[in-house]
């Protein structure tokens, strides 16, 4: 079993840009620092607010996930809102 854990006030170089931590699950269970972290690219949008079971979005057989940043800005609009689709792979995800 996977473990996916958003942290929407993770911050880099101390600006918050919010942040997805991904533990790939073994037959050991989880243990150790995250396989992965995602970062948010808008500072103060809340990247990580929400995540959830997207199903399989792309259908490519592999479960993805949904992120949300409820108050990234797009479009011109301040808090217009944002949803990123995290694709699932049989890989181990990028460092």
């Amino acid at each position: 079993v996977d473990l996916a854990a958003g942290a929407p006030g993770h911050r880099v170089a101390g600006v918050e840009v919010g942040a997805v931590y991904l533990w790939l699950g073994s037959r050991d269970g989880l243990s150790g620092p995250p396989d992965a972290v995602y970062l948010g690219n808008q500072q103060y949008a809340d990247f990580g607010r929400v995540v959830a079971r997207a199903g399989d979005v792309n259908r490519d057989g592999f479960a993805d996930l949904a992120v949300s940043a409820p108050f990234f800005d797009t479009g011109g609009l301040a808090n217009g809102r944002g949803v990123w689709v995290l694709h699932g792979r049989q890989a181990p995800p990028p460092e």
